[in-house]
Parts: structure tokens; sequence; C-alpha cells
């Protein structure tokens, strides 16, 4: 029921929202995560670091059969103008 989504930085920062939504119309979604990064600041400072958008999701489906639509509707889906894999 889970399924990986790649290519989503240009989402920014709503991507977990973004995906749920578009992903709900092949069936009830249960969770959707994006892991963000950190990125090292200029001067070494942690304190500073800045966080930037994730170009990783993982989906997890409520049902099987909901999962195998996605996987069915191609490898390449255009999700709010970004094409995702």
């Amino acid at each position: 029921n889970v399924f990986i989504v790649r290519g989503i930085a240009r989402m920014g920062f709503k991507s977990q929202e973004i995906l749920e939504s578009h992903f709900s119309q092949y069936g009830p979604v249960k969770r959707v995560m994006v892991a963000h990064s950190k990125v090292k600041p200029v001067k070494g400072d942690a304190a500073l670091a800045r966080i930037r958008p994730g170009s990783l999701g993982f989906v997890v489906m409520c049902q099987a059969d909901s999962a195998q639509r996605v996987l069915e509707a191609g490898s390449e889906q255009n999700v709010q103008g970004t094409k995702v894999r």
C-alpha cells in the first residue's frame, strides 16, 4: 500500500498536502510523508541551518487496490504542473 514519489521539490513545503489531494482521486490516503533536508549554513553555525523542500515522498494508501490504481496510471504523473515519478 506504500509507494515512493520522486521529483516533488518544486511543490515546496506544501508538497504533503498537494500529494494527498492528488492521490486521493485513486482512493483514501492514509498518510503522506515528505523528507525535507537541512542545508549546511555558510559559516558552519548549526543554528543558522536552512531547510529546503524534500524531493522524495512516501504515500500510504488505505487499500491495496488504491495503490494498484495509482501504479496503473503510469510511472509519471502531472501533479499541479509538476511531473513526478
